[in-house]
């Protein structure tokens, strides 16, 4: 046999009686993370008068017709339905108020 021929047997056998150990995958959890790609483009400066909402009204009437809907629990089942009426007309008042 060759010197090559020689080798070849030589580390296929050193390779079989070693035990084999478990080679990462990249599907397995290595604890690192890889390096998230940033993107180039620039943001937008924002001020705080536009992201933030406009003063209203409307969550102080919701919160007084919850206020009329629970008394009319204890006093009449009328009061309970004017009640309701109000809750129903703040939410639609806030939500129709001012849409940008």
């Amino acid at each position: 046999m060759s010197q090559k021929q020689q080798e070849r047997i030589e580390a296929q056998e050193t390779t079989e009686e070693a035990p084999e150990t478990p080679v990462p995958q990249e599907s397995q959890p290595t604890g690192e993370t890889p390096p998230k790609k940033r993107d180039k483009k620039k943001g937008k400066w924002v001020s705080i008068e536009e992201i933030s909402p406009k003063p209203s009204y409307w969550p102080l009437a919701l919160t007084i017709s919850i206020c009329v809907l629970l008394m009319g629990i204890m006093i009449h089942p009328v009061v309970i339905g004017v009640g309701a009426l109000l809750v129903i007309l703040s939410v639609m008042g806030w939500r129709l108020e001012g849409g940008s």
